[in-house]
């Protein structure tokens, strides 16, 4: 029996060109008859595109010609390569000394499943340039890391990209900035409480003056000499908090404090008479 010579004359879907097929046909002397295919791929299985080839029986050198209206009509599978996954989301980075906890959202849906491991990068002027970090990459399941060797008192921003055997996805939104410090935030440079209405007390204060930036505010109060509430987190943003559902006509020892990733700040102590 000849060689058989392959060649595509029609491809419907969509190739990526990563793919090869090896056609093992059945002979048939009608064009188009679909026959068994073995496939080949230098990428990754994802997606079935079809490709019509025509395989046209070449003589032995020691066999008579074929019959010129014998064809071999076989249908190749082949396989692109898969996406690459998402981007990762809701990227945040909590400063300490001399590092950063960075913690992210893996992508969402379907394109988790596929995500091997994280890269994780560092901007040290607002997002120009990207470096890798100490400990990058991370691999998955895992979504935080700790980054190291970070010099204190210069700002940082960080970004996250997934990667699975398809390549690495596009990269997340930055984090906000953060600025690694060795030591705790001051006193704040104001604070203050009074009782707007009928068992409510507002607290007020401004960022310390001195010393590191915070990265949050502490609050907590309690009712005469009674004990304490939790300490109740909020945003570094925030310069004041309402505490509502209070006794009427009662006294509170109310406190709030800077915090970051080195240390809690002073304490800053009021009593409040509420209506």
């Amino acid at each position: 029996m000849g060689r058989v010579v392959a060649h595509v004359v029609a491809v419907a879907g969509h190739s990526t060109g990563n793919e090869e097929g090896i056609v093992m046909s059945q002979t048939s002397r009608e064009v188009g008859r679909t026959a068994i295919v073995g496939v080949r791929h230098r990428g990754l299985t994802a997606a079935l595109t079809v490709a019509t080839v025509m395989a046209v029986a070449v003589p032995a050198t020691a066999a008579p010609a074929p019959d010129a209206a014998t064809t071999r009509a076989t249908t190749a599978v082949a396989v692109p390569r898969s996406a690459v996954p998402a981007a990762p989301t809701n990227v945040k980075a909590l400063a300490g000394s001399n590092r950063a906890t960075v913690t992210w959202t893996a992508p969402p849906g379907a394109d988790t499943d596929g995500v091997l491991q994280y890269r994780v990068q560092k901007s040290t002027d607002g997002g120009t340039r990207w470096t890798s970090v100490v400990g990058s990459p991370v691999a998955a399941p895992r979504t935080k890391l700790v980054v190291l060797k970070l010099s204190n008192n210069r700002t940082y921003r960080f970004r996250v990209a997934a990667e699975s055997e398809a390549g690495v996805g596009p990269w997340s939104a930055p984090s906000s900035t953060v600025r690694p410090s060795s030591r705790p935030p001051g006193k704040l440079a104001a604070f203050s409480g009074t009782s707007p209405r009928a068992g409510t007390i507002k607290l007020t204060w401004k960022p310390p003056s001195s010393g590191p930036r915070p990265t949050r505010y502490d609050y907590r109060y309690r009712k005469g000499f009674g004990t304490f509430t939790r300490w109740i987190r909020l945003p570094v943003t925030a310069r004041s908090v309402v505490i509502t559902g209070l006794v009427r006509r009662a006294d509170y020892l109310c406190q709030v404090r800077a915090v970051n990733g080195a240390d809690v700040g002073p304490t800053n102590t009021t009593w409040v008479r509420t209506r």
